[in-house]
Parts: structure tokens; C-alpha cells; sequence
């Protein structure tokens, strides 16, 4: 054993901590080899300051040494610790936190597993099996990205997002109005960070730019790519140009990044990088190629300029944009370090301090009083990017404690059905009761199929009222409708509308509506509205996309600067190709822009960009996407159908017209742009109502619901109920 291989020191005291709260930390601890920490480790000092008592492995460099420390010391530390936190990488280090947590579970211990690295969704492809078991294994999983959270979500759709954090206050922020041809770069020296991409950027900029110079700083990975990016930039005749002050410890990075004005990230792999964060934090322009988790965390042209990798002209290019244009490095600069805050551990550590106090009661469930759970529904977060609510409160009971198992994520009917019945067959003796999302048409069968085979498992069952139509399907099918309904323990409705549209066939359903994290949602009150228009649905009939061309075309005459962008992906029935053909020949598809769908974690950088919301819905329920929209602060136009005049007050928080009535909808986003006042009223009445959809205030009655039913306790439930009335 070489001097560096001495493991690091695993607690602050053998002792509880102030609150008998201890963990153990599972990872690659290398600080004294790397200079910086893991976000892991961060985790754990913050906990320290709390009172935990701390217990962390490894810091052995050999890759042997270290899984054997891993193992050996979560069997050893077993009686003095409570649960335990692992970090998941892809390759050799995916297998060391598979042992880690066959320890944990042989020992009886509960743990959560936190994603790292661009690579896993790549590994995750090619070992799926191992990955869903392992992450199936574990009380929670958490990702650092929106990039890891939509990259797995194909094996694991229950991913909590907890994003990787700096201390903001440690970072001197300086705006760059004016740059200077001053260059950091700050990556370890690995074949993924592509560190030769460094040195022809600034070959390609050294003439035009005489006093251009280039920091890169990093530890050397000795995969040959530091050797091989000096001797680079000497045949390219830039190595007076470029410094390689070598690793820098995580104290002196502000420092490091102070006397820079531009941050150069040339990885091809990549995740939610701590430097590009620390960079913006500084007020450094940000130029990055677009890989891996990049563009999930930076907007090209408002935060960074994103370019495609491994092409040095464009990165190039994109530098002498930021030393050549008037006020783009201020934008950028101011930009980065309001994003940065976002990111602030201040905001960050309460939500790990929930996570790990779920876990900590030893040798019992990791939350007291908690019951597994079977979900039932569609959970297509994999193909939608948007989870449905049914995933939505999993996701948060999970987060919690709570064991959670879901059915069904396949696209084809039968199968779906298929799995649906054998899952719940087949896992019976796994959960203590079900809950059941209940559509019209061919789903209800899928519902009533489910249904019968909990009967026949002895299992109660919740079921949620879905969709728009069912009223209509219940008027056709009442005796159907009335019997599934009133088979269940409890029923739910997310809206008003169903609730009492459907009174004759549950008359005590719990009124349990949509919800949404609102501080999610960056408001801006738009107290003079521009005719930048969005709507945000699915291309399907019953959305009635081909309204939407013919509201702008009635607008065009009046405010020849209107655009609109439809945001959707295509439901397969035509409606897509019908609303561009429409476009074309109404003249208008030069004002439109159709991006396809976007996932849901990217919907609010959609919305800020616009001020107007178009609803030209045919069928509507409560839709999470006006609910968005007013979180954001746009003012909301809609047709009153279905659900929405339960959900809007026409002229307070949103303005509503007849179904299919182009004209009355274009006349009332006239009305938005025109009359004084009115966009302001709006914006805000509409962010004051939606505050009432926010999860801290469903969730508890959620889980006060799910909570009698583990329990057996009827009038649980019937305290719910009367909440709901």
C-alpha cells in the first residue's frame, strides 16, 4: 500500500450525534488526490453541522483496496450507523455500489443511491437488468441533472432531482461588460473532457486575438491526454500562449476563475458540471460544447453559448462572437450568475436532510406507518417527458419512505393490459393495497381488469377519475361506471368538474386536484404583454390544434409582429400535419414555430420566453399545462370547456371563449395587448391562484388517504373526504 492509499478518515466520533442521526457515505472520495469534493461529501459536512454523526468510504485510490474498504466497512460500522447514501457512476464503480448495497441489505440497513456521470444513461442501455435492480433495490434515487433524471426514466421513472450545488456566497461576482481574450479552462486532463480541443480553439483565434491567453487547470488522469495537449499546443506553435498550473484546490478556484472573463468546457461527455456553476457563479461568459447534460442546464444565447462538439472552429467562432459583440458578454455574464443562484446549497440541503431523515429509523421501515403501494396506470415520463399525477405522488411518497411499485410503462394496448393484470398478480404479496388511474374508453376496461384481480388478491384499491370524457363515457356506461366506482375504498378527482359531473356515480369522491411545484416556475408579471404566443398540448383532435392558425391570422392585420409556437409532440392522428398544411395556405407559417415536445423540466425555460397562453382545447379536465402557464405569470386565453370554468374565473385570472370560435379567442388576446391594465391583472391573479394547486398542499392529504388505507383505518379516509368537500 503506497502512501495515497491510506483510506480516508470515516467519521468526526463514534459517538450519536446530538439527535442519535447517523449515516454512512459510500463513494470515491479522492479530495486530497483531486483537490475538490464530491457533491456527496458536501452533503455530509453540511449533516456534520447538524448534529449527524458521519461515517464515510473510501478514500483508497487502488480500485481493489477500495471496493474491499466499501464492503468491509459498511458490514463493520453496521450497528453504528442508520442508513446510508451510495453514489452510482457507470463502469468498474457500478459494481462496487451493487456490493455496497448487498452489505445493506444483508445487514438490514435502508439506502439511497445518488446517479452520477454523463456515461450512466449509456451503461444503463447496455446493462438494464442490473440497473433497474439496482435501482428498484433502493428507498430513493436521486439525480444531480434533469439530463440523468430523462436518461433513466426509461428503467427507473421515479428519479428525484436534487441538482449539484456551490456555496454562491464563496464566488465574488463580477459582471463581464467588456471582455478581454482571457481564457480558463478547468476540467481534469481525460479523454472524455477532450483537453486538445483547448489548444486549437486558441490557435484558430491567436492571430486575430495577439494577446490571447489560455489557463488550464486540472489534475492529469494519466490516460496520456495531458502529455498529449502539451505537445499539441507546441506543434501548433500556442504553448507561450496557454498555462498548466496543474490541479487547483477547491479554496482557490474564485481566485482562479477572478482573473478570467471566459470559461472554455470542451468535454465530450458530461453531466451537470460543478466548474461550469462556479464559472457563472463568478460572472465568467460561458462557452461549452451542447453534450450530455449541457443544454438541460444552460439556454444557448441567454446563459452560454453552446456549440457542437469537438468542432474547434465553432467554439472558436463563439469566443470572438463574445470579444466582437456589444453587450452579449453583460448578458451572458448577468445571466450565468442569476441561473447560479438557483443552484445555492442554501436551497439544495433541506430537501437532503428530508430525503436522509426518511431513512434513518433503524431495523423499521424507513418511514413509520408507511405501506407499499401498487400504482396503475399509463406512466409514459420515458416517451412524454412529463409524468402524470399518478407518477407525481409516487415520486414524492417514495421520496418519503414509502415502497412504490408501478405498472405499466408499455405502449402497445394488450401488452400494457397484459402486464398491468400479471404485475398485479404477481407482486401481490408485495403491496398492501392499489391505486388505479380510471380513463374513458378502452383504459376503463384495463381499470376494471385490475380491479378484479386486487379483489381477487384480497387488496383494497383507490381509484383517480381521468380525462376530460369521462362524464360522457359514464352517461353511455352507467351501470359499468357505478359499479367500479363504488367498488373501490376511496375515490379521487383531480378537478371540480369531475367531481361533480360524476356525483351520480360517487357521490364521495375527495376532491384531490392537479398539482404542481410552483417555486419550480420563475414569475415574471407581464404588466405590458407582447404577441409572443405559446400553446402547450399534445396534437390530437380533442385539443383542436387547427384553431390555433386561424387565431393568429385574425391577429395578424393588427399586430404584424405576432408569432406563435406550438408545443407538442404528435399524438399520430393527423392533427400535426393538418395544423402546418392550414398554416401554409392561411399565410401565417412564418409566425409559427413547432419545436415538437419537450420534456417536462424544460417547460418553464419555454414558457419565460412568452407572454400569452392559447388553450383551444375541445375537452379539458384541470391541464397541468395552464397551471404552468400560470405559475409563470403569462395571461391565459382559453376555451370554457369541460373543467376550465371550474378551474378560471373569466376576466380575473384568465379570459374565456366559446369552443371553436377563432374569432372570440383572437378578439380576446386583442383585448390582452390592447386594453391597460388588463395583461397585469391577469398575470397576477392568475400566479395568486395557482399558488393553491402547489404539492405541499395535496401531498399531505395524499398521504393521509394512503396512509388509513395501510392501516386499515376507514375514517382516515372519510377525514379526507370531508377536507376534499
Amino acid at each position: 500500500m503506497t502512501p495515497n492509499d491510506t483510506p480516508l478518515l470515516r467519521s468526526v466520533d463514534d459517538s450519536p450525534g446530538s439527535e442519535g442521526r447517523s449515516i454512512l457515505f459510500v463513494g470515491n472520495y479522492l479530495t486530497r488526490i483531486s483537490g475538490s469534493n464530491m457533491p456527496s461529501q458536501e452533503i455530509a459536512s453540511s449533516l456534520r453541522a447538524r448534529g449527524w454523526t458521519v461515517y464515510m468510504t473510501s478514500g483508497y485510490i487502488a480500485r481493489l483496496p477500495r471496493l474491499l474498504d466499501m464492503m468491509t466497512t459498511a458490514w463493520r460500522l453496521r450497528r453504528r450507523y442508520q442508513c446510508a447514501l451510495v453514489d452510482v457512476f457507470s463502469g468498474d464503480a457500478f459494481f462496487w455500489a451493487e456490493a455496497a448495497c448487498w452489505v445493506f441489505r444483508l445487514a438490514g440497513k435502508p439506502y439511497g443511491l445518488t446517479l452520477h456521470g454523463g456515461n450512466l444513461p449509456a451503461f444503463a442501455r447496455r446493462w438494464p437488468g442490473r440497473v433497474r435492480r439496482l435501482l428498484e433495490s433502493a428507498a430513493f434515487v436521486t439525480s444531480p441533472s434533469r439530463y440523468l433524471q430523462e436518461g433513466m426514466k426509461p428503467l427507473y421513472g421515479r428519479t428525484i432531482l436534487v441538482p449539484n450545488c456551490v456555496e454562491i456566497n464563496h464566488y465574488r461576482y463580477r459582471e463581464r461588460r467588456s471582455l478581454r481574450p482571457r481564457i480558463v479552462w478547468l476540467r481534469a486532463f481525460h479523454e472524455i473532457y477532450n483537453p486538445t480541443l483547448a489548444p486549437r480553439v486558441v490557435a484558430a483565434l491567436a492571430a486575430e486575438f495577439p494577446d490571447i491567453r489560455l489557463v488550464m487547470a486540472g489534475r492529469d488522469k494519466k490516460d496520456g491526454s495531458f502529455h498529449e495537449t502539451r505537445a499539441l499546443a507546441q506543434r501548433l506553435g500556442v504553448a507561450d500562449r496557454i498555462e498548466f498550473p496543474g490541479g487547483v484546490p477547491k479554496e482557490e478556484v474564485p481566485r482562479l476563475l477572478e482573473d478570467s472573463d471566459i470559461l472554455l468546457n470542451t468535454t465530450n461527455v458530461d453531466n451537470t458540471p460543478i466548474s461550469v456553476l462556479e464559472a457563472m457563479a463568478c460572472g465568467l461568459c460561458v462557452v461549452s460544447t451542447n453534450v450530455g447534460g449541457i443544454p438541460y442546464m444552460l439556454e444557448d444565447g441567454e446563459d452560454a453559448l453552446l456549440v457542437p462538439p469537438n468542432d474547434p472552429a465553432a467554439l472558436a467562432q463563439a469566443i470572438r462572437r463574445l470579444l466582437m459583440s456589444d453587450g452579449l458578454a453583460g448578458k451572458l455574464s448577468r445571466n450565468g450568475r442569476e441561473k447560479a443562484q438557483h443552484y445555492d446549497w442554501s436551497a439544495a440541503f433541506p430537501q437532503w436532510e428530508r430525503l436522509l431523515d426518511g431513512l434513518r429509523q433503524p431495523g423499521t421501515p424507513v418511514a413509520p406507518g408507511t405501506s407499499p403501494v401498487l400504482f396503475v396506470g399509463n406512466f409514459f415520463s420515458s416517451v412524454t417527458g412529463a409524468n402524470s399525477l399518478s407518477e407525481e405522488v409516487a415520486g414524492h411518497l417514495e421520496a418519503d419512505g414509502w415502497k412504490i411499485y408501478m405498472t405499466s410503462h408499455k405502449m402497445r394496448r394488450l401488452w400494457k393490459l397484459a402486464d398491468m393484470v400479471m404485475t398485479t398478480w404477481r407482486l401481490r404479496r408485495r403491496f398492501d393495497f392499489g391505486h388505479v388511474d380510471v380513463f374513458s374508453g378502452d383504459a376503463f376496461f384495463w381499470a376494471e381488469a385490475v380491479c378484479w384481480v386486487l379483489r381477487r388478491a384480497g387488496k383494497s384499491y383507490v381509484l383517480t377519475m381521468r380525462g376530460g370524457n369521462l362524464p360522457l363515457f359514464a352517461e353511455r356506461w352507467p351501470r359499468r361506471t357505478r359499479r367500479l366506482l363504488g367498488s373501490a375504498a376511496a375515490v379521487t378527482a383531480p378537478s371540480p368538474y369531475l367531481k361533480e359531473t360524476m356525483t351520480p356515480y360517487s357521490p364521495s369522491a375527495i376532491l384531490l386536484p392537479n398539482s404542481l411545484h410552483v417555486s419550480q416556475y420563475h414569475y415574471r408579471e407581464r404588466t405590458v404583454a407582447r404577441p409572443r404566443i405559446i400553446w402547450l398540448r399534445a396534437f390530437h383532435e380533442i385539443y383542436n390544434p387547427t384553431l390555433a392558425p386561424r387565431i393568429l391570422a385574425a391577429l395578424t392585420g393588427d399586430h404584424p409582429d405576432v408569432h406563435l409556437t406550438m408545443v407538442g409532440r404528435d399524438k399520430g392522428d393527423g392533427s400535426y400535419e393538418a395544423t402546418r398544411t392550414l398554416a401554409e395556405s392561411l399565410g401565417v407559417a412564418g409566425r409559427m414555430e413547432f419545436p415538437g415536445g419537450v420534456t417536462k423540466a424544460d417547460v418553464p425555460l419555454w414558457l419565460e420566453r412568452y407572454d400569452i397562453f392559447l388553450n383551444t382545447t375541445n375537452i379539458d379536465n384541470t391541464p397541468v399545462s395552464v397551471l404552468e402557464a400560470m405559475a409563470c405569470g403569462l395571461c391565459v386565453v382559453s376555451t370554457n370547456v369541460g373543467g376550465i370554468p371550474y378551474l378560471l374565473d373569466d376576466g380575473r385570472d384568465a379570459l374565456l371563449s366559446a369552443p371553436g370560435d377563432a374569432a372570440g379567442l383572437a378578439g380576446s388576446i386583442a383585448r390582452v395587448l390592447r386594453e391597460e391594465g388588463l395583461a397585469a391583472r391577469l398575470s397576477h391573479n392568475g400566479r395568486m391562484k395557482v399558488e393553491q394547486f402547489d404539492w405541499s398542499i395535496t401531498m399531505p392529504q395524499w398521504k393521509k388517504l394512503f396512509g388509513a388505507l395501510g392501516n386499515g383505518e376507514a375514517s382516515g379516509a372519510q377525514t379526507v373526504r370531508e377536507h376534499g368537500r
